[in-house]
């Protein structure tokens, strides 16, 4: 009982699959029509032929017959075999189109007389058109054109950003500062001032060369009055760096410095002579650079040391006070910028 109640179930969907199976296999395999086209202008035939195949939306009717569809001959076995039969003839001024259903042998004809030569093969289509699909209506309708599978665009290529560049190098730099200076020898002279330096690196940064100039002055107390030096100078210098870091430099120059310095005396004490003198002096000296800074701006502390091979000296009360002469020793702290 149960198997019979399914079976009874499953009928309708059995049904409805059956119909929807029969009317696609309908549209697939639409019955043959077969045409021909007899004692009519040549130009006619092709014109008939593609307007019965953009109405009927069967492309096979637009083409002359070939061996695989003959043209039909008039008669019963013209349609043997095919599901419908379109016949066109021509008598001067008269068209006969005849159409014959192979399934049920049911034929429909219509006569045309007084045809315009320029619209007489359309009109012969269309009446032929309006003949079969008196059999079938269906055979007016078209097959939907095949869904156009159109290729997705490929997605955008995706390129990496390039890392940014670096920043170019800061090859010229200035800076400016203080200084002490000390001689050291017996009375050797003890100069604060000032300094202003420009420099220039290599490509590479490794190596530099550079130019300063630079005033220091020193006074000092003697038993018999007041003594002073005023000392000048110009250096010249090469260099490389020995520790380079992101804010940290360590760099090594090989100065030659020379300049020129005036002594000079004055006293209280009578009888007691007092003058002014200028000298040169000058020296090789080596300089120790510690730089520290981010991007333009920079801090440098240095050490100088140096020979006067060039020496200065003045005398007081007989003996040497006032000198620019032996070794040196200078430190300076400055502050720059770089571009």
């Amino acid at each position: 009982m149960s198997l019979r109640r399914a079976g009874l179930g499953l009928l309708p969907a059995l049904l409805a699959w059956g119909g929807f199976a029969r009317d696609a296999r309908a549209d697939v395999e639409r019955p043959p029509i077969r045409m021909s086209v007899e004692s009519c202008a040549p130009a006619w035939e092709s014109e008939i032929r593609l307007t019965l195949a953009v109405e009927l939306g069967d492309e096979r009717l637009a083409g002359a017959p070939t061996d695989g569809q003959p043209a039909p001959p008039d008669g019963a076995r013209a349609d043997a075999g095919a599901g419908y039969t379109l016949v066109v003839r021509c008598d001067q001024q008269r068209a006969q189109v005849v159409a014959r259903n192979a399934k049920t042998a049911v034929t429909l004809e219509r006569t045309l007389t007084d045809l315009p030569d320029a619209t007489a093969p359309r009109l012969i289509a269309l009446v032929g058109v309006e003949l079969l699909t008196t059999f079938d209506p269906a055979l007016r309708r078209r097959r939907e054109p095949p869904a156009r599978v159109t290729k997705a665009p490929p997605p955008p290529e995706v390129r990496a950003a390039a890392p940014p560049a670096p920043p170019p190098p800061r090859r010229l730099s200035l800076k400016a500062g203080w200084v002490y200076r000390t001689f050291l020898t017996t009375g050797g002279v003890q100069a604060w001032g000032g300094t202003l330096d420009g420099r220039r690196a290599s490509q590479d940064e490794r190596w530099s060369a550079g130019v300063g100039v630079e005033i220091a002055r020193d006074e000092q107390s003697t038993s018999l009055g007041q003594t002073s030096a005023m000392l000048a100078s110009a250096r010249a210098s090469v260099g490389t760096r020995v520790l380079a870091g992101d804010r940290l430099a360590l760099a090594l120059d090989l100065d030659a410095r020379g300049g020129i310095v005036r002594l000079s005396g004055t006293s209280d004490v009578p009888n007691v002579d007092a003058a002014t003198v200028v000298r040169p002096w000058a020296g090789p000296a080596l300089t120790l650079r510690a730089q520290a800074g981010a991007s333009w701006f920079f801090a440098e502390i240095a050490a100088e040391a140096g020979w006067a091979a060039v020496s200065a000296s003045g005398l007081v009360n007989g003996g040497a006070n006032l000198a620019a002469s032996g070794p040196w020793l200078a430190l300076s702290l400055g502050l720059g910028s770089r571009g």
